[in-house]
């Protein structure tokens, strides 16, 4: 070759050099300033489109050039500056299937993850970019990372049939049982969301046999156990939680099933047990079958335990567990009421013993059990399951507590009911005030505690329906017990009144009739037996009214109490007043007569009048404080007060400037 010839072909392969490496040191300048701007975080968006636009340029005359990934990048990164997404998220795809290999596809992923996706918040719009790329990047470690996070995109959203074939391609590019024993785990999972048990059944049974000493061998005998579940395999099924539970429990010490998802099957596994269990239970207690109470307290404890060790294995059991708890116990407590209520029936309904005595303890146990499942659920209140758990939980706290007091309600009217019939007549109207007052009255007062605290628990979480309806009825079942109450010991002061009538009328005619020792006798015994009556009688009722108030009951029922209560103080009042007056006529009569006897019942009358002027007295201020206490105003009240202020002007000449801690009797 000649010199000539040498030095052409020389010039034009400089010229030919030239000519290429101009764009690209364009594209090199181009991309440095790029550089220079994302790094400064500007947020220029003509700089950054106009940037994104010559980056792309120098792309397209030199797609072949080095520098082409990460120009692209650097373009998409531009183009989110400018607030073009939908262009940053093509130009990004475009690194992304070109060049899946590049050191910039994780961050670019990342951008067009955002873009596609609005931030994550439609994470199906990025799933088939995410595959596809797994898919570009083929049998490397890179692309498990992509194919796990498509199936998880499509396992949530609940796209079963995606889900598993982007699954099953995980598993053909893996390479070790690390990688490989999870995926067929879940994908055993979602088969069995999908409906697909068979392929569910090959793939946790080829697990058990390829892996048969990890730890994941608890998690596979739990979804075994449910396939056989459904299928209606129930031998197979309890056989296959049995294995799971059993594993965990011989190995939970070691580090390895100390990992969630074991911890999660082997409460699930344990829970399936405790499920059938429970079955066993309900049926060995269904209503007509014959109670066993130590056979059944055996089963209440062992079924509570295990409930326990569901909640100790996994957390998130918790509430569900504890509600479970509070299911056992309370159908345990319904079992002792009732034979409780067949022991009283079979002994006549003794005053000396209760139905509820062993069904208590029950109830309160199961109380506890739901208070605290309620905590546990708002402790994970992010949880739709807890969710339902704690309103649960919340509801039965309510009507427990609630069913307590209504035991006792019911306990007290049978009480009231059955001792009527009981040799009524041998008894006088005082042993019945006294049976209300000391063995009704306090089982009511017992109840309106319960009621009180149930209503305070239902006002304090928010079951405004439910305290609204229980407050309705609240006193339905000591209505008629106070009814009783009045009505005997009216009946009592009505036949003192009508003795003193008497008493009174045979003085008038005479200043010592013939009968006057006997009838006198006879007031002063009925006067004993009425202020008897009116000591308990008042002092129960006014306990009652006390403790109903703190249940803030209904306009209603508070009207009605208030009227019952002056009415009831009223009365007694009333009769002392009157025994003043026709005590005084005897008493006036007898001065006439200075012999012994009329001394005698001169001093028995007198001091007869002292005590039912002190009575009455007493009787006023007590209803005053009452009224005081609770802001009592009617008619009957007024009058009461105003009668008060006559006896004790010093006292209570002004109504409304009362010192009620000092109190002076005439």
């Amino acid at each position: 070759m000649s010199f000539r010839t040498s030095y052409l072909i020389g010039g034009l392969i400089c010229c030919l050099s030239f000519s290429w490496a101009a764009p690209t040191t364009d594209l090199t300048g181009t991309l440095q300033t790029a550089r220079e701007f994302l790094a400064t975080h500007n947020t220029d968006n003509a700089t950054a489109n106009t940037l994104a636009t010559e980056l792309l340029r120098g792309v397209e005359t030199y797609p072949h050039s080095s520098l082409v990934p990460e120009a692209l990048s650097a373009a998409a990164r531009l183009q989110k500056v400018a607030g073009n997404t939908v262009l940053a998220a093509a130009t990004a795809k475009r690194l992304l299937l070109d060049y899946p290999e590049s050191e910039f596809t994780p961050q670019t992923y990342e951008l067009a993850w955002t873009c596609l996706t609005d931030n994550g918040k439609n994470p199906l719009l990025g799933a088939d970019l995410t595959l596809t790329l797994a898919q570009k990047l083929g049998r490397t470690i890179g692309a498990l990372t992509y194919y796990q996070k498509a199936f998880e995109i499509y396992r949530d959203a609940g796209h079963w049939n995606e889900a598993l074939a982007t699954g099953k391609q995980y598993l053909q590019n893996t390479t070790t049982p690390e990688q490989n024993a999870p995926m067929m785990l879940t994908l055993a999972d979602v088969s069995l969301k999908n409906g697909d048990t068979g392929y569910a059944e090959e793939n946790l049974r080829t697990f058990l046999l390829r892996y048969p000493t990890l730890p994941q061998v608890v998690t596979a005998r739990t979804l075994l156990g449910a396939i056989s579940a459904a299928q209606g395999n129930e031998a197979d099924a309890k056989e296959n939680y049995s294995l799971a539970w059993t594993t965990f429990q011989k190995n939970r010490q070691k580090p390895e099933y100390s990992q969630h998802d074991v911890m999660e099957s082997a409460a699930e596994a344990l829970w399936q047990i405790q499920t059938r269990n429970r079955r066993e239970f309900e049926e060995t207690t269904a209503f007509g079958a014959p109670f066993k109470e130590k056979q059944v307290r055996r089963q209440v404890e062992e079924l509570t335990k295990g409930y326990e060790q569901v909640m100790l294995t996994d957390a998130e059991f918790a509430a569900r567990s504890l509600n479970a708890t509070g299911d056992v116990c309370s159908r345990f407590a319904d079992l002792l009421l009732q034979d409780g209520y067949r022991t009283c029936n079979s002994k006549g309904f003794a005053t000396d013993q209760s139905p509820y005595t062993d069904a208590m303890p029950e109830y309160t146990r199961a109380i506890s059990a739901y208070s605290r499942a309620a905590e546990q659920a708002r402790g994970h209140s992010e949880s739709r399951e807890n969710g339902r758990a704690e309103r649960y939980a919340t509801n039965r706290t309510f009507e427990l507590t609630s069913g307590q007091g209504d035991v006792l309600f019911a306990w007290a009217l049978d009480l009231q009911r059955t001792t009527v019939t009981n040799d009524l007549s041998s008894k006088t109207s005082a042993d019945r005030v006294a049976l209300l007052t000391d063995c009704v009255t306090p089982v009511l007062n017992q109840a309106l505690t319960y009621k009180q605290q149930s209503l305070e628990f239902a006002d304090r979480v928010g079951l405004k329906n439910e305290a609204e309806e229980s407050r309705a009825t609240l006193d339905i079942a000591m209505r008629p017990i106070l009814d009783e109450m009045k009505i005997l010991c009216r009946s009592d002061w009505n036949a003192l009144k009508s003795s003193a009538t008497g008493l009174a009328a045979a003085y008038t005619r005479s200043n010592k009739p013939e009968t006057a020792k006997t009838l006198t006798e006879s007031v002063i015994n009925q006067y004993a037996l009425a202020k008897e009556d009116a000591e308990h009688g008042l002092a129960a009722a006014t306990e009652l009214y006390t403790a109903l108030q703190k249940c803030r009951p209904t306009t209603e029922t508070r009207q009605y109490w208030n009227e019952a209560m002056l009415s009831f103080y009223g009365d007694y009042a009333s009769l002392c007043e009157t025994m003043q007056t026709y005590l005084e006529v005897c008493v006036t009569s007898l001065a006439r007569s200075n012999d012994d006897e009329a001394r005698d019942l001169r001093t028995k009358f007198s001091k007869l009048q002292t005590s039912c002027s002190s009575e009455e007295y007493s009787t006023l201020v007590r209803c005053y404080d009452l009224s005081t206490q609770f802001s009592i105003t009617s008619p009957l009240g007024d009058r009461m007060l105003a009668r008060l202020a006559a006896l004790d002007p010093k006292q209570y000449g002004t109504l409304n400037e009362l010192n009620s801690a000092s109190r002076k009797k005439p």
